[in-house]
């Protein structure tokens, strides 16, 4: 969504500090550097969005449905946040795992067409397959720092 050209403030705030990740902190040339990660402001970015979900949460649903709705969207916020930093962090402890490299492979394929896989921090690309914004990349273990290429499905 914040790469809609739009004349709401927040999302104007929100599109300038994603694409100052994605122009100025990690461009496609520069995927990975040492720690630490250059956030630029954009985990605060989506703060008053998020705020706004809650007191709608708070609205709409009884206390303790709102609290728990709140403590999942907290979770979920987190979990994303912190993957999407250590896929751009060189050496990060997660590169062991065979799912992390997967999913960073396909954040960094977001860096090279804008537009795809835009899935929140790589947790689950269930929102960019419902909106046809999913692709599927080769992995290549020999270089991971590189923009993945698309997969080309055989016919069959």
């Amino acid at each position: 969504m914040s790469h809609i050209r739009t004349n709401i403030p927040l999302w104007k705030q929100i599109n300038r500090i994603h694409m100052a990740h994605h122009k100025d902190h990690y461009p496609v040339s520069s995927l990975l550097k040492p720690e630490p990660y250059i956030d630029g402001g954009g985990s605060w970015a989506f703060g008053p969005l998020i705020i706004m979900f809650w007191v709608v949460f708070f609205l709409v649903f009884r206390p303790k449905v709102a609290v728990l709705m709140i403590v999942e969207s907290a979770s979920f916020t987190y979990a994303s946040d912190y993957l999407h930093m250590h896929f751009h962090i060189k050496g990060s402890h997660l590169e062991k795992y065979d799912w992390f490299i997967q999913r960073r492979y396909r954040h960094f394929y977001h860096h090279g067409a804008l537009r795809m896989n835009m899935s929140l921090g790589g947790i689950d690309p269930i929102a960019d397959k419902t909106f046809g914004t999913y692709v599927e990349v080769i992995v290549d273990p020999a270089n991971k720092s590189k923009v993945p290429r698309r997969k080309i499905e055989k016919i069959k």
